[in-house]
């Protein structure tokens, strides 16, 4: 999908997320929810990983290649982490470590350039469904 927004500039941005769904066992040792974006600048990107369900809302905050866990949710202290690879090729997938049964749920990844979302993959029209996680427990 190819969505074109201005500000100030007219960027082309390509948003792939290729999986809708994920089902995962409570005994996998880590699950990935990827997001990546294609932009011609990727200069001064961050991206923040959210479930709107959750208070705080926020899972992950990288900006500019660096974590800012101030504002996480303390269910996902420790258990999170983005690839460091959206500067250089667009990927901006969340790990999270230890699923447990609470974590199911929606996520949202939205990718920002200095405060203003770019592609946010839960709205409507800019992409496909969120990922959308289903912890299951072992039979």
């Amino acid at each position: 999908m190819t969505v074109n927004i201005n500000h100030s500039h007219l960027w082309l941005i390509k948003f792939c997320q290729h999986a809708a769904a994920v089902e995962v066992n409570t005994l996998a040792k880590s699950v990935v929810l990827p997001c990546s974006v294609t932009l011609e600048d990727r200069k001064d990107l961050s991206v923040v990983w959210r479930r709107k369900d959750l208070n705080p809302s926020v899972i992950h905050f990288k900006e500019q290649g660096r974590d800012d866990l101030d504002t996480q949710n303390q269910n996902f202290r420790g258990r999170t982490s983005v690839s460091d690879s959206l500067q250089e090729n667009g990927l901006a997938s969340l790990t999270l470590s230890e699923p447990r049964l609470n974590d199911s749920g929606t996520y949202t990844c939205i990718i920002r350039r200095e405060g203003k979302d770019l592609v946010v993959l839960n709205k409507l029209g800019h992409a496909p469904r969120a990922p959308l996680i289903t912890i299951l427990t072992p039979e």
